[in-house]
């Protein structure tokens, strides 16, 4: 598993963030536990094009790049390897957790995680804690869901996100949305094993990449955009709008399980499907998450017949703090009210798994395992002060006579209780003001599968969310 400490300035593709001589290089750095004050004792960078005045390694004469911190911490000891433990790794699956995509398990790449994996969990219950990782900062990054425990899902994903993440840093292109049926957009696929892309099996899909929705000086472009993907044929499609997770920190648009996984699902049964991006806390806080869904929702809203879908039929799906994003700007009017646009121009809501929708009682750090953890990450998001964290909290602002979609929500059935009792408050309150909801709670699936899961063939997820689109919005939902 890597660490996440990297630079930003443009590196050569060998050590980019997310590269495989970066993903060798950190997680085998963390495997022999290399101490963090190593880490900070070796903060000095080689110029970009010069190489080191004296190398302590000859490896470095090789080498005329600016290195990160961590990647020349391990280069320094490259000498000293940690033990070599034959890769046995294929088929590695503790508890519930599954071996991911098809192929993936097969790859070398995946064998080196779920081995590293193994080496971490010395207990052999197949989730990690604070004490077998042993760095908090990493623990923290690892653990998407708060619940004090990584699962080789969570390292999974949080390896596949970084890679792709360095890739969308480094290969940004921004389109002007065009002023008629726009050309095809050419792909561009991150090029890695696992990770979904256009191909030939996508004939049917034109995919329109980083368009800016808004523009703000000093943010990354990149934040403030959305990919389209839609079909190549037909015009006036249902579209569905996904807001991806990471606890308002992390997360991308062209993450795969947000991005072209949910498009190869969706747009062949004949729906636009956008994926939005959104500015990340710790650089912003509430209510900045949720206006930059807001603005995205307005673009779409405008411009979404340029590339074949229906601004009358617009879908919102997100999962986690997405969800709750989804959650929020569909339930308190004011963020569309102020870009001249209503409640009513969202006809459903599909939410993928979270229990945020009273913020004030999910921060509370009384009582629950992680919760302390979870309550420093909404203090980056939200603050501390609980008038915001009330104000944020979608099921504050559900009342009769809104305008309120419909709601779909899906909450897993474990580990966390509260969880399923803080879903099925909020549905209770959409449906007494009126604004249908059906909870439909899901065994057997962790928090990232809640997402993964939305999309494959037969799942409970899958069925219940192609039933949801295609009854008419007028139409009671089944509880």
């Amino acid at each position: 598993m890597p660490s996440s400490e990297f630079h930003e300035q443009p590196e050569p593709d060998s050590l980019l963030p997310g590269s495989d001589t970066y993903v060798e290089l950190t997680t085998w750095a963390i495997s022999i536990r290399l101490p963090d004050r190593m880490m900070r004792g070796l903060n000095f960078m080689i110029a970009p094009g010069k190489t080191s005045p004296k190398p302590p390694s000859g490896i470095l004469n090789r080498l005329p790049v600016r290195l990160s911190v961590l990647s020349l911490s391990v280069l320094l000891i490259a000498g000293c390897p940690g033990e070599q433990t034959p890769s046995t790794a294929q088929g590695y699956n503790r508890g519930s957790q599954q071996s991911g995509p098809a192929g993936y398990a097969d790859s070398a790449r995946s064998s080196r995680l779920i081995e590293r994996f193994r080496q971490f969990d010395h207990n052999g219950d197949g989730a990690l804690t604070l004490d077998e990782v042993g760095r908090p900062g990493l623990f923290e990054r690892l653990d998407q869901n708060a619940d004090n425990l990584v699962t080789l899902e969570e390292a999974r994903v949080y390896v596949r996100n970084r890679r792709q993440l360095a890739y969308n840093t480094n290969n940004t292109r921004m389109d002007a949305a065009p002023p008629a049926l726009p050309p095809v957009a050419e792909a561009r696929a991150y090029s890695r094993a696992d990770t979904r892309s256009l191909t030939a099996t996508d004939a049917g899909i034109n995919r329109y990449p980083n368009l800016r929705y808004a523009a703000i000086p000093g943010v990354d472009p990149n934040l403030l955009s959305l990919d389209v993907y839609a079909p190549k044929t037909g015009q006036q499609h249902p579209v569905v709008v996904m807001i991806h997770g990471g606890g308002w920190q992390r997360g991308d648009k062209a993450n795969p399980n947000v991005g072209i996984e949910k498009a190869q699902f969706l747009v062949p049964r004949g729906y636009v499907y956008v994926s939005i991006n959104y500015r990340l806390s710790p650089a912003v806080k509430h209510p900045a998450h949720v206006q930059d869904v807001a603005k995205a929702l307005a673009w779409i809203n405008d411009n979404i017949n340029r590339y074949g879908g229906d601004p009358d039929r617009i879908y919102l799906m997100g999962h986690s703090s997405g969800a709750h994003l989804a959650a929020l700007v569909s339930t308190d009017e004011q963020y569309l009210r102020a870009l001249n646009k209503n409640l009513g121009m969202i006809k459903g809501v599909i939410l993928l798994d979270t229990a945020t929708y009273n913020l004030t009682k999910r921060a509370n750090p009384v009582g629950e395992a992680g919760a302390r953890r979870r309550g420093m990450l909404f203090e980056d998001a939200f603050g501390a002060d609980r008038k915001t964290l009330s104000s944020a909290s979608p099921i504050n602002h559900v009342a009769p006579n809104k305008g309120i979609p419909r709601f779909l929500i899906f909450t897993p059935s474990g580990p966390d209780p509260a969880r399923v009792n803080l879903s099925q408050e909020f549905a209770s309150t959409l449906n007494r003001a009126g604004a249908p909801a059906r909870i439909i709670t899901v065994p057997g699936k962790n928090h990232q599968a809640m997402n993964s899961d939305a999309g494959r063939p037969g799942d409970i997820l899958t069925t219940n969310i192609l039933e949801f689109l295609k009854t008419p919005p007028s139409t009671p939902i089944s509880r």
